[in-house]
């Protein structure tokens, strides 16, 4: 086991991964204070976030890898949830500070684009950045402040995997609320291979399909995971949707699977 796992379990246990998290966030901005002064000089006018605000949903505080990320991500999202209507409303469920939103409004130019988050700062930010698109703040726990139906499509990508088994649930609700009757969602949860990485323990409770969550943080922050088997994922989704896709041949370019759930269920 690597010293950096070791460390991360024992700060798990000690519920001090939130605070450890936001050092490392200021320290790792810190570190990219260059190479984010470069890509700012190498791209004149173009709105980038805080750092920290970019550490608090990535491993890195670097713009170039936030931006790299951010349009390859993209791609997938807009190859996945295809095909749309035309003028599509979608909306990207825990957008943070837009790193795959705004690369996708230049992939599907037509569609009307929202973005939500619990974190006001990152909206905020996103919302004076991107004026095109539709932000807004919505509470950590569901019902999203939009009516049933609003949209064609939705997608989350790293949400789920940084909340609870209930919360997982609640929200798997509130997104087939959301979505119009032939609408589509993709929605994203750990891989086979992050899994194995488990203590022993968790690794068995994993593959009977049991919901596993590494707390230490609170929910929807990095430092807060979860793991679900594909089996235990088809019975998160289906209650919900009609059709449950698991698409694991995009997880090695996204690093994560994704899940297209399409025909919400009353």
């Amino acid at each position: 086991m690597s010293l950096r796992r070791t460390l991360v379990r024992g700060l798990r246990a000690a519920r001090l991964a939130g605070v450890a998290d936001r050092a490392a966030g200021a320290w790792a901005a810190w570190k990219a204070r260059r190479e984010n002064a470069a890509f700012r000089a190498a791209h004149p006018g173009r709105p980038t976030p805080d750092p920290r605000l970019i550490y608090e949903i990535q491993t890195y505080a670097s713009l170039a890898e936030f931006d790299r990320s951010g349009r390859a991500h993209a791609a997938i999202i807009a190859d996945v949830l295809q095909p749309l209507p035309p003028a599509a409303h979608i909306l990207e469920w825990g957008c943070g500070p837009a790193r795959i939103l705004a690369p996708l409004a230049q992939l599907v130019p037509d569609a009307k684009l929202s973005g939500c988050d619990p974190n006001g700062a990152a909206i905020a930010w996103a919302a004076g950045a991107l004026p095109a698109i539709a932000f807004r703040t919505i509470a950590p726990a569901p019902p999203a402040s939009y009516p049933a139906g609003s949209f064609d499509a939705i997608y989350g990508v790293s949400i789920l995997t940084h909340l609870d088994a209930a919360a997982c649930r609640a929200w798997v609700a509130e997104i087939a609320r959301l979505l119009k009757p032939d609408g589509v969602a993709a929605l994203t949860l750990h891989t086979e291979s992050s899994a194995a990485a488990l203590p022993p323990a968790d690794q068995a409770r994993y593959r009977r399909g049991e919901a596993v969550a590494l707390g230490g943080g609170k929910q929807g922050s990095r430092v807060f995971a979860f793991y679900l088997n594909p089996d235990g994922a088809r019975a998160l989704f289906a209650p919900h949707f009609a059709e449950v896709t698991h698409r694991p041949d995009v997880a090695a370019a996204l690093g994560q699977d994704i899940w297209l759930l399409r025909a919400p269920r009353p």
